[in-house]
């Protein structure tokens, strides 16, 4: 079954002006505008900061130890040395009163 479509034709001029409605559509702007997402870092820019930091970490925790170690041995070394001036300050001391009571 065919359905037909007839136009409407509605000749009284009152009943058009109280019924339908004109309605002028138009484009304000006949341009486009298209948008697209660029990455700000494409992996091998980000795998190198990752790379730098770590390098930069890993720099600095490596200065860390060695400044550790050495501030270790520099006061095992003053310490040491310490003892030994006293030891020997004792010694002199010692061989000095020897001598004295030997002379005198």
């Amino acid at each position: 079954m065919r359905f037909k479509i007839q136009p409407i034709l509605i000749k009284d001029e009152k009943i058009m002006k109280t019924n339908f409605l004109k309605a002028a559509i138009f484009y304000e702007d006949l341009s486009q505008e298209i948008v697209s997402e660029v990455p700000v870092y494409t992996g091998y820019q980000f795998v190198g900061d990752v790379g730098g930091m770590l390098g930069l970490w890993i720099g600095v925790s490596a200065l860390g130890i060695v400044q550790l170690i050495e501030f270790v041995l520099a006061t095992t070394y003053t310490k040491a040395r310490t003892k030994h001036t006293m030891l020997n300050d004792e010694l002199v001391t010692l061989c000095q009163t020897q001598i004295t009571e030997t002379w005198f």
